[in-house]
């Protein structure tokens, strides 16, 4: 009698944990967290979308969970200015796809890939599906980029397709992209990674150069060669990635510790206050970050 209780017990522990193994598989890998300016709806957040470039809640200024979309399968963000780019390899929102682009915020010039005539903004935030950027190609996507008000879409064969605003002529074409195009560049070797900041720190450490807040102080805002960073400034850890926007940097360790410094325009650093950063800073979020993109207004990080 007892081993019959026993037996049913342990039967009943095994379901137990196979339901909640079940249910573990099912939860999202992936989490993308954003802070800065939403007016226009970058970060997907409806109630940080008004009709002025006037943040209205505190709470821009840390990190919030973008809940709205379903981001199991997100692989590459970017934050261009006041609008956002994804890459997805499965479903986003609801929207199936093998490898599919997403983008949402402001859509003036055509940055989300979407036709501007009819969508001033995109938001994704009713219960239509996100619309997906219509790519011209059969190859997947390995990279996605922000500059400003165009965005860089990079394929694993080595294509760039660009969209949104060229009046300066950066995208290789001679008139505003209001659709994707193809930017044909080298035809011998194909492109590995795209990028268009201002400032740069790369390799064995972090290095620092140019204009602006470069994380050495408020004395140090100009210079014209690679400084290295104090390793003491990260916890003498080993730098694994760096992160470089328009007026602030970030680097992540090996460790999973994610450093940011620069300017903290609209509180886009995460350090929930709006003062500018001087020296590296960490700030910590409920996963391990993978990647992170600071742009002009706001920022993107990658959880899993």
């Amino acid at each position: 009698m007892l081993s019959n209780i026993v037996a049913r017990r342990t039967l009943s522990k095994a379901k137990v944990v196979k339901k909640v193994a079940a249910s573990s598989k099912k939860k999202p890998t992936s989490a993308v967290y954003g802070c800065g300016l939403s007016a226009s709806g970058a970060l997907a957040i409806p109630r940080l979308v008004v009709n002025s470039n006037v943040v209205t809640s505190k709470e821009a200024h840390k990190p919030l969970r973008i809940s709205s979309l379903n981001t199991r399968e997100i692989r590459f963000i970017a934050a261009g200015f006041g609008f956002s780019l994804f890459a997805s390899k499965d479903k986003l929102y609801g929207s199936a796809t093998t490898s599919g682009v997403y983008a949402f915020g402001d859509n003036v010039h055509g940055q989300c890939g979407q036709d501007p005539e009819r969508h001033k903004e995109v938001h994704g935030l009713s219960d239509s599906p996100l619309p997906a950027v219509e790519i011209p190609s059969d190859s997947p996507v390995v990279g996605v980029h922000c500059a400003l008000d165009s965005s860089y879409v990079l394929t694993e064969r080595g294509e760039v397709f660009a969209f949104g605003l060229n009046e300066d002529g950066h995208a290789k074409l001679l008139q505003a992209m209001l659709l994707t195009r193809r930017l044909f560049l080298s035809p011998e070797v194909p492109i590995l990674s795209w990028h268009c900041r201002r400032t740069a720190t790369f390799f064995c450490g972090v290095y620092v150069w140019g204009v602006g807040l470069l994380g050495l102080g408020p004395a140090m805002q100009k210079l014209d060669r690679p400084v290295q960073m104090d390793p003491p400034l990260f916890g003498k850890e080993k730098i694994e990635k760096v992160f470089a926007g328009n007026t602030s940097a970030a680097a992540l360790t090996a460790n999973g510790r994610l450093y940011v410094w620069g300017q903290n325009r609209y509180g886009l650093l995460g350090l929930e206050h709006g003062k500018d950063q001087y020296f590296p800073f960490q700030i910590f979020f409920p996963l391990d970050v993978k990647h992170a993109s600071l742009g002009p207004d706001h920022s993107l990080f990658l959880l899993k």
